[in-house]
């Protein structure tokens, strides 16, 4: 009786979290979405294991090690890393100087004010929660609202003691994504790798994107400590061969300029406040 009380209770345990669980309708061909993927470690504790088994992916990894802890972003955290990609964006649709060159990247026609969307940030948390080595990206970030989303990644570690609850490593973190532009060449009509690390900041920058959702988690053993940043965007960018954006008189394309930051298009109003996560993480 007592094995077949089991049975009935893990078989209903796995049919709801598969019907609750929408991104498992949302594959990238033959690679399951992130927030459909179980990894199971009994180092993150028999709740997060038995959750990964039964209910739902986004628990940590035997990589995550003893200090694991995941830190979602609150609102103010929110506004923060938006504004600050915001205030990049702003500064590079009017034409920027290349640090250490005499280049200049051109203004840009059309690039977007970014929003942040909750959606794409619970991806990019489940993803972080998994403490992938040097940052690997995973392979299919989907939404309900972006077939592509890109990503951008940051990590941080080192002794000793780390408030990681403050803001002081999304601002670096995204700091660090902006800075790559020395590393850029003028042509920004095409993208083309040569060798040099831009892509964090070809995506930072990238013109069609609209929305924007971010992640961190902590990692650690012993003395050690360290943070993961992922940042996620939707629709993604960094297409080979596609415009990072299109050169010309500053928001000329758009059809609404953006009040707070008038060097960048506000064609989009879309908002995701009614959005619900399809369970919670649960550590």
């Amino acid at each position: 009786m007592i094995v077949h009380r089991l049975q009935f209770y893990v078989t209903f345990l796995l049919i709801c979290g598969s019907l609750a669980n929408y991104f498992c309708d949302l594959p990238c061909g033959k690679h399951e979405n992130t927030v459909c993927r179980r990894e199971v470690s009994k180092e993150c504790g028999e709740l997060s294991f038995l959750i990964a088994i039964f209910i739902q992916p986004c628990t940590c990894s035997d990589r995550c090690g003893a200090h694991f802890r995941m830190l979602p972003l609150e609102k103010n955290s929110r506004k923060v890393i938006l504004d600050l990609h915001n205030k990049f964006r702003n500064d590079v649709a009017k034409g920027h100087d290349i640090p250490g060159t005499s280049n200049t990247l051109p203004s840009a026609t059309n690039m977007n004010v970014l929003t942040y969307n909750r959606e794409i940030e619970f991806v990019a948390q489940c993803y972080a929660n998994g403490c992938k080595e040097w940052g690997a990206h995973d392979k299919c970030r989907r939404t309900s609202k972006f077939e592509s989303a890109g990503q951008n990644m940051f990590a941080s570690w080192g002794t000793g003691h780390y408030n990681y609850m403050n803001d002081t490593y999304l601002i670096s973190g995204t700091t660090a994504w902006f800075d790559e532009i020395k590393d850029m060449e003028p042509d920004v009509t095409t993208l083309v790798f040569r060798g040099k690390v831009i892509g964090h900041f070809t995506q930072l920058v990238w013109a069609k994107t609209t929305h924007l959702g971010c992640a961190r988690t902590v990692f650690g053993n012993g003395d050690e400590t360290g943070i993961y940043l992922y940042c996620n965007y939707g629709p993604g960018g960094n297409q080979l061969g596609g415009a990072i954006y299109k050169s010309g008189a500053t928001g000329s394309a758009c059809t609404k300029r953006s009040s707070e930051y008038p060097n960048l298009c506000d064609d989009h109003s879309e908002t995701d406040h009614d959005w619900e996560p399809p369970f919670n993480i649960v550590f």
